[in-house]
């Protein structure tokens, strides 16, 4: 009988040609799922508050080209749930003195500000054995293995009330973005997971029509 041309690999090619597969598999699970941000802190004013009407959204922390990429994800997100929002840079492409720009967000009708902070960024190196064969003498001499290198995104993302004094905080997050390919990625990743939960919490109203 012909034995199938499967059966005259050696063990070390078929543990190889299944570790790939396996690889192949994560990977795909892991594009399908998109970039993945948790929420690992939240918080909310004990008081309730009357539901704010406008958000002016900062970015703060960052890059300029972050911060306007930040805010932009914000705003459509807000934006297609309702929720009148705002750019800060195009309110302030240049950063007023505090009582300047306090005077403007509420002559422009702001009673509300979004802010994301990005607190870190964190790489580490993660080594990955070889997936050469379950044989000493094939591992020892062939790939020994890779480092990987691991990034963590952790932003604060705070939610104040404007309308007395210096703003009140009244809703606070804190983040963390796992291997985001680019600061749009984060953004948009950060964006999925936060407002959601910022619509949800009665915090926030709907733009009158």
């Amino acid at each position: 009988m012909t034995q199938s041309p499967f059966f005259l690999l050696s063990r070390s090619t078929i543990a190889f040609v299944a570790s790939v597969a396996s690889v192949a598999m994560a990977l795909a699970l892991t594009a399908s799922c998109g970039t993945p941000t948790s929420t690992t802190q939240i918080w909310r004013a004990p008081v309730a508050a009357p539901a704010i009407t406008r958000v002016l959204v900062f970015g703060t922390g960052m890059s300029e080209t972050g911060r306007r990429v930040t805010e932009d994800q914000f705003v459509d997100s807000l934006t297609k749930r309702g929720i009148a929002a705002k750019q800060s840079y195009e309110l302030f492409p240049q950063l007023p003195e505090k009582e300047t720009a306090r005077q403007m967000a509420a002559s422009a009708g702001f009673d509300g500000a979004l802010v994301a902070k990005l607190r870190s960024v964190q790489e580490t190196n993660e080594y990955v054995p070889s997936i050469g064969g379950p044989f000493f003498w094939d591992a020892y001499y062939g790939d020994m293995g890779t480092v990987v290198t691991e990034k963590r995104v952790k932003v604060e993302t705070t939610l104040w009330d404007l309308r007395k004094g210096n703003g009140t905080l009244v809703w606070s997050a804190t983040t963390e973005t796992d291997n985001p390919s680019s600061g749009e990625d984060a953004a948009k990743s950060l964006t999925k997971e936060l407002v959601p939960k910022l619509a949800d919490s009665g915090l926030l109203a709907p733009a009158r029509k």
